[in-house]
């Protein structure tokens, strides 16, 4: 099933790879993260999706220093953030997603 977009989703992209050269940074961004949650919920080390995307997932305290928020605000907007990845009960932020998220709001993209 792809995404409303009309996009490849991960189910695709896993039979297809050649389809994620269609994709901008930001539908990367999301299935980056997208692929770190799928990730950790199956018990992957967070060094797998490093080596292989360039992301690396951070501990709330190096979110928040990334950020300049406090780790409360954090854990308090967590489920809102488009970066959160979850990891059993503990929280793991994409570094490739604040970036990403971080330049979206100064008005500019990058890749």
């Amino acid at each position: 099933m792809s995404q409303p977009s009309g996009r490849p989703d991960l189910n695709q992209l896993a039979l297809d790879p050649a389809l994620a050269q269609a994709l901008t940074a930001d539908e990367r961004g999301r299935l980056i993260v997208q692929v770190a949650a799928v990730l950790a919920a199956l018990g992957a080390s967070p060094a797998t999706p490093e080596r292989s995307t360039g992301d690396r997932l951070l501990k709330i305290a190096d979110a928040a220093t990334k950020l300049s928020v406090s780790a409360d605000y954090l854990y308090r907007h967590a489920a809102k953030l488009p970066f959160t990845v979850r990891d059993g009960r503990r929280l793991r932020f994409s570094e490739r997603g604040i970036e990403q998220w971080i330049a979206r709001r100064r008005g500019f993209r990058k890749s």
